[in-house]
């Protein structure tokens, strides 16, 4: 019989060359899997490094992206020269880049090289007005809706800054809307719309350099307004500021300071005043405005108040709990800044409905009652600065 175990020898070799092209395959293709993983790695850095820079001109923006590229990819694959591109959107910057991979084993398939590639946009979504800002860090219940109260928060966001498990809180019949509820920490509670998300960048307190007022003297003590109608000027008021029931009061433009004392507005008083910013300092000082009072104030559009309405000096009397309960037109036009006060909404009627621009920045709140508030952010219509307190922007990669 022939020996045939050389044609056996010769077939198994041939039949080998195809696995041995695949395995070397393989490995060329892994090779290029890894070069395209660092270009990734690469083009998702240089977008969000480029998006997070605040740069606004875009060959500078183009400049800040390559050399994050290049200094990132280069340390990775030193050797290879890749080509990179910057293109921008409506708030989008992205990055794409190739680079040649050189092949070994498929050469023998007659492939002597390739590209791989990655492409990578980022996002910046600027934030949004926040009309409602709890500044206490650690809190429980730092925002507390309870009872029938109703809460309409109309283009603007609704924060606490606590990281308390229970940062914001809503119970009983409450139905409280905004664009978006956002805590540090947690919520707890199930009427809040849209439910809100936790876990949130904290805000800084946009009024924490305003400039306390200076004064030497008193210029009023005690004041007291009887029945009727009356017109206050500015100036520094010791000892507080008492409405009586039935009186009407109308605040000449400027700066109040309510010094070493409280400012009490009895049922059925009004306070009506246009460029106006009342200011609390000194020992035992709160605000406490009765059921069936009325407010009508509006800040000034300029100078170092512009915007505020109500303002507290952060040492002035802490942990306070000023109220304001409904029942009389409550019309705000600016901001409410109490750093390290408690401000606790309460009554039966509608308030802020009327304000086409309120913000309200204070240690903590309670609504309660079946009080009825909406908030707005619309700064413009009330000829008045920009809202300074936002959502911090968010930037991130969408493709």
């Amino acid at each position: 019989m022939a020996d045939k175990s050389g044609n056996v020898a010769v077939t198994a070799a041939i039949a080998i060359i195809p696995m041995l092209i695949g395995a070397g395959m393989a490995v060329d293709y892994s090779k290029g899997v890894g070069i395209g993983q660092d270009l990734q790695v690469s083009a998702d850095g240089a977008a969000l490094a480029a998006m997070a820079s605040g740069e606004t001109d875009q060959s500078q923006l183009t400049i800040i992206a390559n050399d994050y590229f290049d200094a990132n990819f280069g340390r990775l694959q030193p050797s290879l020269q890749p080509t990179v591109s910057v293109a921008f959107g409506q708030d989008t910057i992205t990055v794409a880049a190739n680079a040649p991979v050189s092949t070994s084993f498929m050469t023998l398939a007659g492939i002597n090289s390739y590209d791989a590639t990655a492409n990578s946009t980022a996002l910046r979504k600027e934030g949004e007005p926040v009309c409602l800002l709890a500044l206490n860090s650690s809190a429980q219940n730092a925002i507390h809706f309870q009872g029938n109260m109703t809460l309409d928060a109309i283009g603007c966001s609704v924060q606490t800054n606590s990281t308390s498990p229970q940062a914001l809180k809503s119970e009983g019949s409450v139905v409280v809307s905004a664009d978006n509820f956002c805590a540090v920490g947690g919520f707890d509670g199930n009427e809040m719309n849209p439910t809100p998300k936790t876990g949130c960048a904290l805000l800084d307190d946009p009024y924490a350099d305003l400039v306390p007022p200076t004064f030497s003297g008193c210029d009023h003590t005690s004041m007291s307004y009887p029945d009727g109608t009356a017109t206050a000027t500015p100036g520094t008021y010791c000892g507080g500021i008492t409405f009586t029931s039935h009186s009407d009061v109308t605040f000449q433009p400027g700066l109040y300071v309510i010094h070493d004392g409280k400012m009490f507005m009895a049922a059925q008083s009004s306070l009506t005043g246009t460029d106006v910013t009342l200011y609390f300092t000194g020992t035992n000082t709160e605000l406490d405005i009765a059921g069936q009072a009325s407010i009508d104030v509006t800040a000034p559009a300029t100078g170092d108040y512009a915007g505020v309405v109500f303002a507290q000096d952060p040492t002035s009397n802490p942990n306070n709990i000023s109220k304001i309960v409904g029942g009389g037109n409550i019309r705000v036009v600016g901001s409410v800044y109490f750093p390290t006060w408690t401000l606790d909404f309460g009554g039966t009627a509608a308030m802020l409905a009327n304000s086409p621009a309120v913000s309200l920045v204070a240690d903590s709140f309670i609504f309660r009652g079946d009080s009825q508030l909406a908030l707005k952010s619309d700064e413009v219509s009330a000829g008045l600065p920009e809202n300074p307190v936002e959502t911090k922007p968010v930037i991130r990669l969408i493709q």
